[in-house]
Order: structure tokens, then C-alpha cells, then sequence
């Protein structure tokens, strides 16, 4: 994701080239395809597999989104830059959308032997900070913390440990966790970590997750036990609006055994005016 913003969706999607070789609707155009993506993809050195990772882009998108809108494939064009990164267009009603809420998409793709895979996120722009933020709805809850904390006396740099649960959607047709969903699960330990943190009667300041780099290390099987740890990685200073954590998540098969790192990831927050949409420090984001 680049520069600041507020993370909308995330979606990923691994297509088999071999496939999607023989499915004819994939070549008519203005079917999946506009007219245009379908002669660069005729174009191409290895057409079949533009083909499977233009399908697993506009999925990824699909599923970033979440169900959010109604929208035909045609509406996701892809387009290339002169060194040849892909990006989006998006058309008519899903073009849109992004351009009222101050949302972008980005897109990566890869191929790997014969594979082709897409990974998309969805964020909303620093101009999207202007929106109005219901005054009864906060993006990570301080009642909790605001009970047991009476005084800011609190080992910032103290890890948040959480157990994660796994649900049955999360489980791809290979029985493991799919990437995409594991980035929610990263979520669960942000909104613990602050949840704790946080001794603010009020929601005046607003976390925003502003970057993440995730390392996935280990697939993570049907059945497995997750604990996500979160930790500062150290006191920003006074005058810094950002704060850098780090997320580590390990599994252990019902079965036993040692635990293992199956995810290694760092993020970004900076925080926001609920108000003025203002960068605020962290030092005013603690209790005081």
C-alpha cells in the first residue's frame, strides 16, 4: 500500500494456468475481458498465462472488496505502465465508487511455475481522512483498558498475546489458511494491542494502519492452535506521529509439538483528529 492511508480489503488468488487454457469464455471479449486486454493478452509471448493471472487480478479485487458492489468483470481494467507494472482502471459504477469514498487499489502479480497469482489491497487515500466518522462508533474500543488501567503506568513495549480462532472459511481447498485471511487475523492482535494501550474515555484520536509487510514462513494447516503475539517495537519519541510493531504468529498442531513461526510481520499506525483529521502524536494517543 502506498504512502498513508486506511486499510480497506486485502484479497489474494492463485490460479493453474492449465486450467483456465480451454475455457473459451475467457477469449471472448467483453466477457471477462475488455477488447483491449484481450488483444494484449492475444498479443502476448505466453498468452495462457496472462490470461490465468489477469482472471486471478480481477478476483483478488473481487475479493478484496468483500461483496461490497455489484459489478461486471469489464468494469476492473488492466492496465501497464511503460515499464510494464500492472494497475487497474476501473469503469462505470465500481470506478465510481473508489473515486467518491477516496479509495485506490493496488495490484501486484506473479507467476511461478505453473501457477499465476494476484495479491490486491484496497485503502482509503489520506483525502478520504475527510469523511465523516460516526460519533458512536470507534475503530478500536478503550472501555476495557480504560477499566483496568488507572494510571499510565504501562509497559508499552510489553507483547499482547492472543489466541486466534480458527474459523471454516478461512480454510482454502488445500485445507490450509488462505494469505488473504491471515491478514485479519494480524487485525485481531492490532485492536488488542491498543485495546490495552488505550485509557481514553473519548474517541478523539483515530488509529490508522499506514503500512504492513507480511512474511508468511509456514502454511498453516486445518486444526492448527494460533497464538499472535504484538509488541512496540520501541517508544517513538515525543514528537512522532507514527508507531512500529512488530506481529508474530506462531502455530502448534493439535498433536503437540513445538510451536512455529508461520508469520513474521511489521506495520505502521499513525493516528488522526477524529475531529480535524489532523496527524496527532503518539505521546497524545496514551493515557495520561
Amino acid at each position: 500500500m502506498a504512502g498513508d492511508g486506511r486499510l480497506i480489503g486485502i484479497g489474494h488468488d492463485l490460479q493453474r494456468i492449465a486450467d483456465l487454457a480451454d475455457v473459451h469464455a475467457l477469449c471472448e471479449p467483453d466477457v471477462f475481458f475488455t477488447a483491449v486486454e484481450s488483444a494484449r493478452i492475444e498479443a502476448g509471448v505466453f498468452p495462457a498465462q496472462t490470461r490465468a493471472a489477469y482472471f486471478a487480478a480481477k478476483e483478488a479485487l473481487f475479493k478484496a472488496l468483500g461483496g461490497r458492489i455489484d459489478a461486471y468483470w469489464t468494469d476492473l481494467e488492466i492496465v501497464h505502465d511503460r515499464h510494464g507494472a500492472p494497475s487497474f482502471r476501473l469503469h462505470r459504477a465500481l470506478g465510481a465508487m473508489f473515486e467518491q469514498r477516496g479509495w485506490r487499489a493496488d495490484l501486484s502479480i506473479s507467476h511461478s511455475g505453473e501457477y499465476a497469482s494476484a495479491f490486491v489491497t484496497v485503502s482509503a487515500s489520506r483525502g478520504a481522512f475527510d469523511m465523516d466518522v460516526p460519533s458512536d462508533e470507534a475503530p478500536l474500543s478503550c472501555e476495557l483498558a480504560s477499566r483496568e488501567l488507572a494510571s499510565r503506568e504501562l509497559d508499552l513495549l510489553a507483547p499482547v498475546v492472543v489466541t486466534v480462532a480458527m474459523r471454516p472459511r478461512d480454510i482454502d481447498g488445500n485445507q490450509h489458511v488462505n494469505n488473504a485471511v491471515i491478514v485479519e487475523y494480524l487485525e485481531i492482535g492490532r485492536a488488542a494491542w491498543f485495546e490495552k494501550a488505550c485509557a481514553r474515555g473519548t474517541h478523539d484520536i483515530l488509529v490508522f494502519l499506514a503500512r504492513i509487510e507480511v512474511d508468511y514462513l509456514r502454511e498453516i494447516r486445518r486444526g492448527a492452535v494460533m497464538t499472535l503475539t504484538t509488541r512496540l517495537l520501541e517508544l517513538p519519541s515525543e514528537s512522532s506521529y507514527r508507531a512500529r510493531f512488530q506481529q508474530v504468529l506462531e502455530v502448534t498442531m493439535n498433536g503437540g509439538g513445538e510451536p512455529q513461526v508461520a508469520v513474521d510481520a511489521r506495520f505502521e499506525a499513525v493516528f488522526v483528529g477524529a475531529e480535524d483529521r489532523s496527524l496527532r502524536r503518539f505521546e497524545d494517543y496514551l493515557p495520561r
